[in-house]
């Protein structure tokens, strides 16, 4: 599988998805793994089973994808970050990209953790993100640090986590931000609460795009069932 090995990235802070405005890349065809994609989650750390689980089984509902849960294994030291007392998602990429995805028969490889993560952007040296993703690339990282504020139901926990793992999937798939706050690849513009106004599902145009350039079928699903996550 061909990768984009870039410093692009896509940050979702708070809800706040803060890399820059990305162009569709001409050659992104050439990038997007194809049909027969493993999506590998590696727990890192605390994390949730509860909510590990819901994403997993959110990653094949939504894409229909095969997902294998590896290992859990221990936060790496080399990725904490004392100043702030956070862990660098930036860092947690590089690790994944050289210790775990090698060797790992897995399409994308993204780490799993309720630790704080964090990383910089062009306002700030260090900031707290929910999630981390090469755009076009093989790795990404998920906090569910972050999922819990001003929680009001239906918008539970379990759903906006799930909402955030399978936005970090569609950008290892290649996807930036789409406009529309409905759309599952849209920015959170600065809230972890405009997750909630996402329906979950990729908008038609996104799914279209990814089902020729994965040379795939993407289940056709016309609202979200939560109880097939839940």
């Amino acid at each position: 599988m061909r990768t984009l090995r870039s410093t692009l990235a896509a940050l979702t802070a708070l809800g706040l998805c803060a890399h820059a405005s990305l162009a569709w890349a001409e050659d992104a065809q050439d990038r997007a793994p194809k049909a027969g994609v493993t999506a590998c989650i590696q727990p890192l750390g605390k994390y949730s089973k509860k909510l590990l689980k819901a994403s997993a089984r959110g990653v094949t509902y939504l894409y229909g994808f095969e997902v294998r849960v590896l290992r859990a294994r221990p936060m790496p030291k080399e990725v904490y970050y004392p100043k702030r007392k956070r862990w660098r998602a930036d860092r947690i990429l590089d690790w994944l990209d050289a210790e775990i995805y090698p060797g790992s028969e897995c399409t994308m490889v993204l780490a799993f953790t309720s630790h704080d993560i964090s990383t910089t952007t062009d306002e700030k040296e260090d900031w707290g993100i929910l999630g981390l993703a090469q755009v076009g690339g093989r790795v990404g990282v998920v906090s569910t640090y972050r999922t819990r504020r001003g929680l009001k139901r239906p918008h539970t926990r379990l759903r906006r986590t799930v909402k955030v793992f399978n936005h970090e999937v569609g950008h290892i798939l290649g996807i930036p931000h789409v406009p529309g706050d409905a759309c599952l690849m849209s920015s959170a513009e600065g809230s972890v609460l405009t997750t909630d106004l996402q329906t979950g599902l990729l908008c038609a145009p996104t799914k279209t795009w990814m089902e020729e350039n994965l040379s795939a079928t993407l289940p056709d699903l016309a609202a979200f069932d939560w109880s097939r996550v839940e």
